[in-house]
């Protein structure tokens, strides 16, 4: 059985609940981060997990990375952001999108390194 678990305060995410014995809330839906059009918005990006790279990206956009943990950087624009173990990242992010227009950002940990059971994580922006 899939069910979507609410963790934290407002984080939401799709899990197999037989997998834990904690309550879950079904249907919480994807978190759903209130961009708006042709602005620029800051996201910092953190890999919680104690092993794992992990790797981010937004459906059909670039991002600028203005920092990252420990590593002395000039800002650079990608679409995709590998982080290691416990790294954090600042990206901005200009919203290009109609209004309405739902984009997908993705997060994927490795399998190779990973020991956990869900690797992926979406939300709408």
């Amino acid at each position: 059985m899939v069910c979507n678990v609410l963790r934290d305060a407002d984080f939401r995410s799709t899990y197999d609940c037989a997998r834990t014995n904690r309550t879950y809330t079904p249907n919480t839906g994807y978190f759903r981060f209130r961009f708006q059009t042709i602005k620029h918005h800051l996201l910092r990006l953190i890999n919680s997990f104690e092993e794992g790279l992990q790797h981010c990206t937004i459906d059909n956009h670039n991002f600028m990375v203005v920092s990252l943990d420990c590593i002395p950087i000039k800002p650079f624009n990608t679409n995709k952001i590998t982080l290691s173990p416990r790294q954090r990242a600042n990206i901005v992010v200009k919203a290009t999108g109609k209004p309405n227009y739902v984009v997908w950002m993705r997060s994927n940990i490795g399998a190779v390194c990973a020991a956990a059971s869900n690797l992926d994580g979406l939300a709408i922006i």
